[in-house]
């Protein structure tokens, strides 16, 4: 049972409810507008990459919502069995591990592009960006269910209304291994991102050679990229910045009512940052935004029903919204 006040707790599940629903419907709008342009949004490396973040953010979310939000209201585990509540928390884990590795891949997207063109044709051409993501889901997905496996549970604890991972004395040393090698993780991949990120910079401003018949198409094309870099840096800084904070609260030793209100900051922190890859797609993204723009045209375009037309009126249709292609 949390000694958390009630008030708290009702700050708490309100403040951490709204931001996730916010933070949902983001994402399921973004989801949507792609699967209603599927044809339309090209399918570049860099969108790739971001579609394997947005069902990250999605996971992450939902486990905000199912179990930290109600727990939050309740103040004690709504769970009768542990292993249900394991099991629906590994989302979390699963989803920030994507978060984590996926931010690095688009990151090591923009590097290869503007630094090893060759690597990047391995990495990241049409088909092999598949295989490479792929890749990164299946040794994900494989170590989540070892760890697990091996019985070290995440719950939601409902004193200190954080999650936190147990494991058994007999688990296994390697899981356990993974387990602990998270929380370096977290420090070094957005460090080496950073590196990653002023490399790319520096190479931008020194000057982009593209191999292309027409100059003004090598212009062209060193303008796309670097519009893709400011939506690789804007959405993996996010990343960064939620790993700068809970190390700086982690020092704080808050105590009473301050240190619950630090732990519900966190977790709509980490709500945030899994708002923020939809909110920068919808502004930087041109066939993104061409598709949520036919949307509001489509819905605008929706006539009032009536049973009798006169020569005047004419039947609601839907009006087809077509994208000019850009490269924004």
């Amino acid at each position: 049972m949390s000694s958390a006040p009630l008030h708290v707790r009702l700050i708490g599940g309100v403040s951490l409810g709204a931001t996730g629903l916010l933070g949902l419907g983001c994402n399921l709008l973004l989801l949507f507008i792609f699967v209603t342009n599927f044809n339309s949004i090209r399918r570049t490396a860099f969108i790739v990459v971001a579609w394997q973040m947005i069902i990250g953010d999605l996971m992450v979310i939902l486990t905000q919502l199912t179990i930290a939000v109600p727990v939050t209201f309740a103040g004690h585990t709504i769970f009768r069995q542990e292993i249900i509540e394991a099991s629906l928390s590994t989302l979390d884990t699963l989803g920030f591990l994507c978060n984590m590795y996926f931010a690095f891949t688009l990151i090591l997207n923009r590097f290869t592009i503007f630094c090893t063109p060759r690597i990047n044709e391995i990495l990241f051409g049409r088909v092999s960006v598949y295989v490479s993501v792929g890749c990164v889901w299946t040794i994900l997905i494989s170590r989540v269910i070892f760890v697990f496996g091996s019985k070290c549970w995440k719950t939601f604890s409902p004193e200190g209304f954080f999650f936190t991972t147990t494991c058994q004395n007999n688990t296994n040393s390697f899981a356990l291994y993974l387990h602990m090698s998270t929380k370096y993780e977290s420090y070094v991949i957005p460090a080496a991102m950073f590196v990653l990120y002023v490399i790319v910079l520096l190479r931008i401003h020194v000057g982009v050679k593209f191999k292309l018949a027409i100059k003004q198409m090598s212009i062209r094309k060193r303008n796309i990229e670097r519009k893709l870099l400011i939506q690789s840096i804007l959405m993996c800084g996010a990343l960064q910045l939620e790993t700068i904070a809970f190390s700086f609260f982690k020092k704080l030793g808050l105590e009473g009512n301050a240190y619950f209100y630090v732990n519900f900051f966190q977790n709509a922190c980490i709500i945030l940052n899994s708002s923020v890859h939809p909110i920068v797609l919808f502004i930087f993204n041109s066939d993104v935004r061409s598709g949520l723009f036919g949307l509001v045209k489509s819905s605008a375009s929706v006539q009032p029903f009536s049973g009798m037309h006169t020569s005047s009126q004419r039947p609601y249709t839907f009006s087809r919204y077509r994208r000019e292609s850009n490269f924004s």
